[in-house]
């Protein structure tokens, strides 16, 4: 659960399609506090995805520790470079490139 307030991100033209289509950024509030990740500070990533329903929560910090798993309820821990391999990504790529 969390206050959440919707907003979408400005940007060139390119950069407004990729956004669009894959990001909504949201202003939140979560009204939880998570404790699932070791390090403590990464915990709050990890809520604010859990606050908005984020699919993806997207990062390099995949050391023991840190965002080790693969997946925190419903939200999928990917790098950089698999979120790019994903295929509802991939579709929007060409329109930015």
């Amino acid at each position: 659960m969390s206050s959440c307030h919707s907003y979408y991100a400005a940007g060139g033209r390119g950069a407004n399609q990729f956004r669009n289509g894959v990001l909504q950024e949201a202003l939140c509030y979560p009204f939880f506090t998570a404790t699932a990740i070791e390090h403590e500070p990464d915990n709050r990533f990890l809520e604010v995805a859990l606050a908005v329903e984020a699919d993806y929560l997207v990062t390099v910090n995949t050391a023991r520790g840190h965002f080790d798993q693969k997946c925190y309820q419903d939200v999928r821990v990917v790098t950089p470079g698999e979120f790019l391999r994903l295929r509802d990504v991939l579709a929007l790529l060409p329109g930015i490139r």
